[in-house]
């Protein structure tokens, strides 16, 4: 097993939020299906804040908030200090094509 403790946020404890068309407009409502991008990562040898660092994603970030009108708090979830097996990141579902073609350049499509 890679990690002894991935499950740090359970959906009963913490509010996470999904983008869904509401009366034609994109808005975040409460929802799951967010990526662990913590998990997905290491299985690529790689960190999550060096996505998050990355220059395009925080670009992708700025028009992801200004679109849905939210704070980058709504977008990515991250527990921070004590050891390494209980450090863990969500990533919103928004960012799936973006983390995978970041993990494994093959992913990107032409076009």
């Amino acid at each position: 097993m890679l990690f002894t403790s991935v499950n740090l946020l359970e959906q009963d404890k913490i509010k996470m939020n999904t983008i869904k068309i509401v009366k034609g407009k994109p808005t975040l409502t409460p929802g799951a299906s967010w990526i662990n991008a913590t998990m997905v990562a290491f299985r690529f040898n790689k960190r999550p804040i060096d996505f998050l660092r990355d220059a395009e994603t925080g670009k992708f970030t700025r028009k992801l908030m200004e679109r849905y009108h939210c704070k980058e708090g709504a977008l990515i979830r991250a527990t921070r200090g004590g050891d390494e097996a209980h450090r863990l990141t969500l990533i919103h579902p928004a960012y799936a094509e973006k983390f995978a073609i970041w993990l494994d350049p093959v992913l990107r499509t032409s076009g």
